[in-house]
């Protein structure tokens, strides 16, 4: 190795099991000063002072570290934390400046595919993990690093049965307000006097629209099936995790919007006495 050395070169490795078939048998000449699992585990494979098969040209003035993963995935947390650890190390080791950079010509943290075809002309790591190198530093420093986002918990059965009983609650207080607010004029005798007996005297709510259905018939019955799908939809899309996706949580909220605006909106229906 040329000394002093310029910094840190981590590689990808496009896979996640432990390579020492592979670089530890010379034929191969493809090797690394280190390996890192997905867990932050490292194994060694060349010694600090000699040159690796790591990237071409730039194999003299690189320390490299081959990652468990692929290139299309970001680094497990552990592993920024590993890298930040073991570049500290190198900075008080071998110098190393606390600098990330582009160039086979710079100081710091690289990436393989700086170098061109000289360094065999690689992508190597990855968009996402090059882009991580600000964070590798950032542990190196002590500094918090960008947290990784946090992946989607889906909604248990016993959460989405409790937003769905909110709902309808909500939904059938609007009803109850509504039917409420009705202060039909009848005349004794007539249906409708039966009608308004039933609502004001019931005091069981689903007892009650039982009653004005048989006085209604089909159109309330239609309606309120309409609001059944209707709140139906809505379950099922808090089913599908509305934290997973805001476009979905928007979605619920305008058909909440839609089932309680019909709920309010006023309606008159003409009964036939029999």
């Amino acid at each position: 190795m040329v000394q002093p050395t310029r910094g840190l070169i981590p590689h990808v490795q496009m896979g996640t099991s432990p390579p020492f078939g592979w670089f530890s048998n010379p034929d191969a000449e493809v090797s690394s000063h280190l390996w890192l699992s997905v867990d932050g585990i490292f194994e060694q494979y060349v010694v600090f002072g000699d040159k690796a098969w790591a990237q071409g040209a730039g194999n003299a003035s690189w320390i490299s570290c081959e990652c468990a993963g692929r290139d299309t995935d970001d680094y497990t947390p552990i592993q920024v934390q590993r890298l930040g650890e073991f570049f500290a190390w190198g900075m008080r080791e071998f110098g190393w400046r606390a600098e990330v950079t582009d160039s086979p010509s710079g100081y710091g943290i690289g990436t393989h595919r700086m170098g061109g075809a000289a360094w065999g002309g690689h992508s190597c790591p990855g968009t996402i993990r090059a882009n991580r190198r600000g964070d590798i530093l950032a542990a190196a420093l002590g500094r918090p690093t960008t947290p990784t986002p946090e992946e989607d918990v889906p909604l248990t059965e016993a959460e989405i049965n409790t937003i769905a009983d909110r709902s309808a609650a909500k939904t059938l207080a609007a009803l109850w307000a509504q039917m409420g607010d009705v202060k039909p004029t009848v005349r004794q005798g007539d249906v409708g006097d039966v009608l308004a007996q039933t609502y004001n005297k019931a005091g069981d709510l689903q007892a009650t629209i039982a009653r004005i259905e048989n006085f209604l018939g089909g159109p309330f019955s239609a309606w309120t099936a309409t609001q059944e799908t209707a709140l139906r939809e809505i379950r099922t899309l808090l089913a599908g995790g509305t934290g997973a996706d805001p476009a979905v949580a928007g979605a619920l909220l305008e058909r909440l919007d839609s089932v309680l605006a019909a709920f309010a909106a006023p309606r008159t229906y003409t009964v036939t006495p029999t």
